[in-house]
């Protein structure tokens, strides 16, 4: 699926055709409903930000702090 050849005629496409492209492949996707599991460095990462915030609760930020502070 990828040979060299289509990998040559992908790079002809300007970067605008080609951000159409993966818009168009991500769209497909979701309309899908497609599950994309977490990776096993993912499963890891999420464990330990779990463990983190049932070990001290009050450490972090709540989400309507962070959305404040990303509005400006």
């Amino acid at each position: 699926m990828s040979d060299t050849s289509q990998l040559i005629d992908i790079k002809r496409l300007s970067i605008d055709e080609r951000i159409a492209l993966i818009e168009e492949i991500w769209s497909s996707i979701v309309a899908e409903n497609a599950v994309i599991p977490p990776t096993p460095a993912e499963c890891v990462e999420l464990d330990r930000r779990l463990e983190a915030m049932e070990n001290d609760p009050t450490a972090g930020n709540s989400w309507d702090t962070i959305k404040r502070l990303l509005q400006g």
